[in-house]
């Protein structure tokens, strides 16, 4: 199994970290024989830091197949949103007469949008991985995310990935 753990050391300070153990007792033995104290252990998805976060403030982040749902959901919402004001705009453009040149696309603009967003990644981060430098996308109300090269956990925060731990 593997563990999350957030120990002290001598000077009392924080440390955190993984561990491979058999279960909790095996974790909190070994990180004994690390020369530190635990304060806490948990199995993946406890507590740990990432770019200075705790993890609790991530949510614990691991990756499912509901994930990609989500992110279609976000674009939608993002979709419907951008459609609505893109459609009023249009509206409002084509009321003013030579305005409709512009107004009449916006229009259109705004129908076609929400179809659309989910597949344009109006909702996702892209950036490079952490670790490995790869190429990640995530949906950007995610806690975090996995990537698809190295198959390590990363942390989004402010549009921007770290690394877990």
């Amino acid at each position: 199994m593997h563990f999350t753990y957030r120990a002290r050391d001598d000077s009392g300070s924080d440390v955190y970290g993984e561990i491979e153990a058999r279960g909790v007792r095996d974790a909190e033995s070994k990180i004994r024989e690390l020369g530190l104290s635990p304060v806490e252990i948990g199995e993946i998805g406890g507590v740990r830091t990432a770019g200075g976060v705790p993890v609790e403030e991530t949510g614990g982040y691991t990756r499912t197949r509901s994930d990609v749902g989500t992110g279609v959901a976000e674009g939608c919402a993002t979709g419907w949103v951008l459609g609505i004001i893109l459609v009023v705009m249009g509206l409002l453009l084509t009321f003013t007469g030579i305005g409709a040149i512009i107004g009449i696309p916006l229009i259109v603009a705004g129908i076609i949008v929400p179809l659309v967003a989910p597949f344009l990644g109006l909702s996702s981060i892209r950036g490079p991985c952490p670790y490995c430098g790869s190429r990640v996308r995530a949906s950007r109300g995610s806690p975090g995310a996995v990537c698809p090269a190295c198959g390590r956990r990363i942390v989004i925060r402010d549009g921007r990935y770290y690394r877990v731990g």
